[in-house]
């Protein structure tokens, strides 16, 4: 007993060593992205309108949005952010409108605008 105990310690400590050693195989550059490239999520460059009592936001999403997706999306937000007046998402152009009321915070803000696939924002007028 003791002796096929031995023998399968030594097979899976084998089998084990094996598997590391593929593993431990260094990549090319040229293979993987740097980790600087997979860390670097853009910032939303924003158009922002006031009409009223209300801001309009227009951005592009950095997320791809599909005709299905845009609806799904649409339908959501309102429900996930009720203070959200408006929000309309064109499939062709993936250009994001966001109709919020003055009193909104820029936190609400950047974290919808997060959802887009970005890191932040920075408004261009």
């Amino acid at each position: 007993m003791k002796l096929t105990t031995l023998l399968l310690g030594l097979l899976l400590t084998s089998a084990c060593y094996s598997q590391n050693t593929a593993k431990s195989t260094p990549n090319t550059p040229s293979e993987s992205p740097s980790k600087e490239e997979l860390n670097t999520i853009p910032s939303a460059s924003i158009t922002r309108t006031s009409a009223g009592s209300n801001y309009t936001y227009q951005f592009v999403s950095n997320r791809l949005m599909s005709p299905e997706r845009a609806t799904r999306w649409e339908d959501r937000f309102v429900t996930v952010y009720p203070e959200l007046v408006s929000i309309s998402i064109d499939s062709n152009t993936q250009e994001i409108e966001l109709v919020l009321p003055d009193t909104h915070s820029t936190g609400e803000l950047e974290e919808m605008v997060a959802r887009f696939g970005y890191s932040g924002y920075q408004l261009t007028n």
